[in-house]
């Protein structure tokens, strides 16, 4: 009789939970399993392996034969010993009482796989490796702002692969791996794909492990770190860097003539920072940056900052509202960061105007630019809050000043102290805004600063002036009495007026004292004209002022009171009345001389 087929037990048919395999799929991870089968009764069945004669096991098959009949059948079962990893066809063959062999059975396929493949390549799928446009991300560094990512791998073919979270027991999702092995094969391996249930924000150190359909289960696979970042953080401190700010006064007033500046801050390492700039309601992107530094594989999303620089696009004058807003490595784009209120002024200031010596110091005719004094002042008048620097010749610095801050209070006034040698200069000023715009020169003004002048008794002035005198006319009564010696005094106020050409009038009462002797006889009584010539001496009581200029006005008002000493013939008395009437008109012209 020939032996009917045999088959592997369902017991030792082993097959992995979620796998594709199955009971009857003579696939399994025992190595010594159990076969069974049908042959004649009381029959005895040897199992060989595939070469046909290594045996596997033997078993008397059940039942027995009533009175000698033939074709009588039972079962058996084999639990084989121990078989390698692998493709084994296995056969029986049945010795019955009678001493008969059959022939061998039809063979049976089973497979032996007793290893364990952990799957391998975890990986973040491009898809879902987020990275922000511009930023240090890419779509390799496993940084996603994805909660819900797909990571894929490679494992047994027909495996049952669980993707674990950093617990190593939290599930976040299952899959079979594609494919399948061949009927009898072994340790094929193909890719499998798992979209993970939702992850929180931080850093996460996911695992697989899988089942092969043989119900091998695998160690765990290498730890495939990734970060999950929904964080937004707006970048801060944003400033006008010096070397953008420094052509003004202020290095820090955010006010410059720069239009395309350099502006500076800080935001997520790594990050991608665009600049805005707002002006009469439009906003326009002005300029792009990386923040420096990177955020490692791994490490977490919390407070890693760099810094960025970004030198803007051309800026339109006015005050512009800059903004900047950041994308991180995962994607992520910021709120708006605080704005940086920045004034951009190219146009120059006007140039100074009204620029002049100070009336105060002007000691020739008012605005004729003639002083003699070396310390002066000089003033003008140019935009507000603007800084002065006043030039001699156009290139030596006298002074500086920032208009609308003197004494005056007059907005955009300003005025310089100088101290300079005598000489003649040519005066100009330029004016520098706030935002370090320069203007042109100032009409040049001239400055001539000159020798003090002195005036002496014997002066000479070199200006010819045709003066009228007149002297006043009046009547001297002089007492005298028989005194040996008699002082009579005698004051006299005449009034000259002196008128010059051209415009100048002089006007001076001299006090002078004259001391004469007089030798009388006694008790006459005279009346005399007299006709004196008379010399004034000068004195000046303090250092004059001589202007050489048409329209100025000198007054001088001298008196002098002259003293007369009259000494008479002993014992005589007389009384003397001296009436004179003078008047005289004299054409001087005298000649002075001042020393500048």
């Amino acid at each position: 009789m020939t032996p009917s087929s045999i088959d592997m037990s369902t017991s030792s048919d082993t097959m992995g939970a979620g796998t594709n395999g199955t009971t009857s799929d003579n696939l399994t991870k025992t190595t010594t399993p159990t076969f069974t089968g049908v042959a004649e009764a009381h029959s005895y069945v040897t199992l060989y392996d595939t070469d046909g004669t290594t045996v596997l096991g033997t078993a008397t098959v059940t039942g027995t034969i009533v009175n000698g009949a033939a074709g009588t059948t039972g079962t058996f079962s084999i639990t084989s010993t121990a078989l390698t990893d692998g493709i084994h066809s296995l056969t029986f063959k049945a010795l019955d009482a009678a001493g008969n062999v059959s022939s061998a059975s039809t063979a049976l396929a089973v497979t032996v796989d007793t290893a364990t493949v952990a799957p391998s390549a975890l990986d973040l799928a491009v898809a879902s490796d987020t990275s922000g446009a511009g930023t240090a991300g890419t779509t390799t560094d496993n940084l996603t702002n994805d909660t819900t990512p797909t990571i894929t791998g490679t494992a047994e073919a027909g495996s049952y692969v669980v993707l674990y979270d950093t617990d190593g027991s939290t599930i976040l999702g299952t899959v079979v791996t594609p494919g399948t092995n061949a009927a009898g094969a072994a340790g094929g391996t193909d890719t499998w794909s798992i979209t993970s249930s939702i992850l929180t924000t931080g850093i996460h150190s996911l695992t697989a492990i899988a089942t092969d359909a043989a119900g091998n289960v695998s160690s765990t696979s290498t730890a495939l770190s990734i970060t999950i970042d929904t964080a937004t953080v707006a970048p801060t401190n944003l400033d006008l860097v010096v070397t953008s700010d420094s052509a003004g006064r202020s290095t820090s007033d955010n006010i410059t003539n720069d239009n395309t500046p350099t502006i500076t801050g800080t935001a997520e390492a790594g990050s991608s920072v665009t600049l805005y700039a707002t002006l009469n309601g439009t906003t326009t992107a002005v300029g792009t940056g990386t923040t420096s530094g990177t955020i490692a594989s791994g490490a977490p999303p919390t407070g890693a900052t760099g810094t960025w620089s970004i030198t803007t696009s051309a800026l339109a004058d006015g005050v512009n509202s800059i903004k900047a807003v950041a994308i991180d490595g995962a994607g992520n784009r910021s709120s708006d960061s605080t704005a940086l209120l920045l004034t951009i002024d190219t146009i120059a200031p006007r140039q100074p105007w009204s620029v002049r010596l100070d009336s105060a110091y002007d000691t020739g005719t008012i605005g004729d630019g003639y002083t003699y004094r070396l310390t002066y002042k000089i003033t003008g008048m140019a935009e507000t809050d603007s800084d002065i620097v006043v030039y001699a010749g156009g290139t030596t610095i006298i002074g500086t000043v920032t208009s609308g801050t003197s004494s005056a209070a007059v907005p955009g006034y300003w005025e310089v102290t100088v101290t300079s040698a005598i000489g003649s200069y040519a005066i100009t000023a330029k004016s520098t805004d706030i935002a370090g715009n320069t203007s042109v020169a100032s009409a040049a003004v001239n400055l001539n600063v000159i020798n003090s002048p002195t005036v002496s008794p014997t002066a000479t002035v070199t200006k010819t002036m045709t003066p009228t005198r007149t002297a006043v006319s009046g009547t001297a009564t002089y007492t005298t009495t028989n005194t040996p010696t008699r002082t009579v005094t005698t004051t006299r106020t005449p009034t000259p007026v002196y008128t010059s050409t051209p415009t100048k009038t002089t006007t001076a009462v001299p006090t002078r004292t004259t001391t004469r002797t007089v030798t009388t006889t006694p008790t006459i009584t005279t009346t005399r004209t007299i006709t004196p010539t008379k010399t004034m001496t000068v004195v000046p009581s303090a250092t004059a002022v001589v202007s050489l200029t048409p329209s100025r006005t000198v007054t001088t008002t001298r008196t002098v009171t002259p003293t007369r000493t009259i000494t008479p013939t002993p014992s005589k008395t007389f009384t003397r009345t001296v009436t004179p009437t003078k008047t005289m008109t004299r054409t001087v012209t005298p000649t002075r001389t001042a020393t500048p």
